[in-house]
């Protein structure tokens, strides 16, 4: 009987074992981004429009906020204007992460118009090994050498610029729509997920000029794929998570 009881033991205990390496196996898969394009990439490029939410509300997809110290720097989009936040990029038909280039118009900063240049820097967004939907996503800014997204309000001796800097968390990628579907992202950098470095130079800034690493990044973006026709964008395809 105490044989059969040890026998028992180690079966159940290998049984336990084989779980948890079969668990953590599952865990490690890393999420992938699909293009349903013909070719080997497609564009990828957020819109204008806004998105009926589950709950009847809208949101405006494009509407990005970012806060720093004295007030914050807002870009609106409308519907059928390409205001807000607008990220277009080449992404390969699949991969872990893709890299977007974002432009802003429609903005304000300081409760004033102002402009907003990246000077070449773009966002590469990865996917999290393990992530499950709403699928989170770690965000790289990148830019050439020298230079860095600079925010100048009008009539405001003041600049804000944002250099390169890596791993922010906050952001993350839902599957919406029929085939061919799009990805929603939604975009909270605030808090425990990490916060955004940032310089304010000028005489006017309010709360004066100085550094802080207090910068938070708040936002909605509808992306959808097309097809890439020899450096063209083609038809609208599927672009999805899973």
């Amino acid at each position: 009987m105490t044989r059969n009881l040890k026998v028992l033991g180690l079966a159940l205990a290998a049984m336990f074992a084989l779980t948890a390496v079969a668990a953590s196996a599952a865990q490690a898969v890393t999420p992938e981004y699909h293009c349903t394009s013909t070719s080997a990439n497609c564009f990828a490029e957020s819109s204008a429009s806004p998105e009926l939410t589950g709950n009847g509300k809208i949101n405006g997809s494009n509407d990005h906020v970012f806060n720093v110290n004295g007030g914050n720097v807002k870009c609106t989009g409308t519907t059928g204007v390409t205001d807000g936040a607008v990220l277009k990029g080449t992404a390969a038909k699949t991969s872990t992460s893709v890299t977007l280039t974002p432009t802003y118009a429609g903005c304000k900063a300081f409760g004033v118009k102002a402009t907003v240049n990246p000077e070449g820097c773009t966002y590469t967004l990865t996917l999290v090994t393990g992530g499950i939907s709403p699928y989170p996503i770690t965000t790289d800014i990148k830019c050439p050498a020298g230079k860095k997204i600079t925010v100048t309000p009008t009539g405001l001796s003041c600049t804000i610029t944002v250099g390169e800097q890596t791993g922010l968390k906050g952001i993350t990628a839902t599957n919406v729509g029929t085939e061919p579907t799009h990805i929603e992202a939604n975009i909270n950098i605030t808090g425990a997920n990490g916060k955004i470095a940032y310089t304010k130079t000028g005489t006017e800034c309010p709360e004066g000029p100085g550094s802080g690493t207090n910068g938070t990044y708040t936002g909605h973006s509808t992306i959808t794929g097309f097809e890439d026709n020899s450096g063209t964008k083609g038809a609208k395809v599927g672009l999805h998570v899973f």
